[in-house]
């Protein structure tokens, strides 16, 4: 009868661990398949992140460009129109002179 309850009990802590082998194994590939899952989102959300900052950095840049140009052109608009009021100016030395004379001679 000892045999036979060593034999039963034997019996149950083999089928024991054969079920704790069973939930290692499934445990295990959970665990891999998870990876993979993670994986595959993390490189997918670093890409969407990769498109999204290249986006925002051409954007920019147009921004940069156009705004370089505006600047350029009103630059160049103002010293035209300066240049054209110096030009279109009357130029009388005796004002000029009788500053001078004020300045240097008072």
């Amino acid at each position: 009868m000892a045999d036979k309850k060593m034999s039963e009990e034997a019996e149950i802590l083999g089928h024991l661990l054969e079920v704790e082998q069973n939930a290692q194994t499934l445990t295990l590939n959970a665990q891999t398949e998870a990876d993979k899952k993670i994986s595959v989102a993390k490189s997918s959300a670093d890409e969407k992140f990769k498109e999204s900052f290249e986006k925002i950095v051409a954007d920019n840049e147009r921004i940069y460009e156009d705004s370089v140009e505006q600047i350029k052109a009103k630059a160049d608009k103002e010293m035209q129109d300066f240049k054209g009021k110096i030009l279109s100016s009357v130029k009388t030395t005796e004002k000029f002179d009788s500053c001078l004379d004020k300045i240097l001679f008072a």
